[in-house]
């Protein structure tokens, strides 16, 4: 099986990993898995409203405080672009469609899980699993948190040449499989999330699959609370709770304990937090100093 960032095919440049499961790539300092194919994405793997008053509450606040930096982002590239077109591709059920369209962006969504499409058209939104995106032309197409999802990136990053206008961007968040965190943790690492990561990027292997297919780099930016600053919290909590726990709790995805299980565990992961958050405000300077932290955001330009 050849490399699906790189394209490398030869057995002797590709070595296990030290993460479970996955091979590492000496070509491009890439790690993939050699499984056939990715899970399916049934209805409840999205997230979900809680029941409880306060946990929904919570969840929502997070959800609007990240979809707003995050819609600033998209924003500011744009800002020179009049009548900009998004693509959000990999979008899940839509959330960041929604959000954007409410502030008048003109925005649709590409998502190849059929359980992901039917919850967005349950909402009346613009997200598509078909061709149907290649009718159009994008200033702009974001791969948030789904670039990793998929067998093909290469494949991928491909494709979307054709959906951009002359002088479009890619915008890519994603997990750090070079960050301090990951080589500690290593399957307790919260990004490592088998079997739903397929690839765990580094930043040489991002930048050498989007330079060699047609792209050029803009900037790397390490500084990216969404995905580092909770998934440094929910990494440490994992060597002291079983995996997750707190960020199942917290989100309301794929909750497996019961009630009384999980308040005990977020009461103690938030006690644990307080305890040590001076030793993870360090640990988290000093990656983001050496461009080790858990996620990286990189803006590309079609060349």
């Amino acid at each position: 099986m050849n490399c699906p960032i790189c394209d490398n095919d030869r057995d002797s440049r590709i070595v296990k990993s030290f993460f479970p499961k996955f091979y590492y790539c000496l070509n491009c300092a890439g790690h993939f898995l050699r499984e056939d194919s990715a899970p399916e994405y049934a209805e409840d793997y999205y997230e979900l409203e809680s029941r409880n008053l306060l946990s929904k509450s919570i969840t929502r606040a997070i959800r609007a405080f990240f979809l707003r930096a995050r819609f600033k982002k998209v924003k500011l590239i744009l800002k020179d672009i009049p009548n900009s077109a998004v693509l959000d591709y990999g979008c899940g059920p839509g959330n960041f469609v929604k959000y954007a369209l409410k502030k008048n962006l003109k925005i649709s969504g590409y998502e190849s899980s059929k359980s992901a499409v039917r919850l967005a058209k349950e909402n009346s939104l613009p997200v598509h699993d078909s061709v149907v995106i290649a009718q159009s032309k994008y200033d702009l197409i974001t791969f948030w948190g789904s670039l990793e999802h998929a067998d093909n990136p290469k494949d991928i990053v491909i494709k979307c040449r054709d959906y951009l206008k002359e002088g479009g961007k890619l915008l890519i968040a994603l997990q750090n499989a070079d960050s301090f965190e990951a080589r500690l943790a290593k399957e307790k690492w919260f990004h490592y999330d088998y079997p739903y990561h397929r690839i765990q990027f580094t930043p040489v292997a991002l930048k050498k699959m989007l330079e060699q297919n047609g792209y050029e780099i803009n900037s790397f930016d390490f500084f990216f609370p969404e995905y580092t600053i909770s998934g440094l919290i929910q990494t440490f909590l994992n060597f002291l709770f079983p995996k997750n726990a707190f960020y199942y709790a917290v989100s309301n995805r794929r909750l497996s304990a019961g009630r009384a299980k999980t308040i005990f565990i977020s009461l103690f992961s938030l006690l644990s937090l307080l305890v040590f958050s001076p030793i993870l405000l360090l640990f988290f300077l000093l990656a983001l100093v050496f461009k080790k932290t858990g996620a990286m955001v990189v803006l590309a330009k079609k060349a």
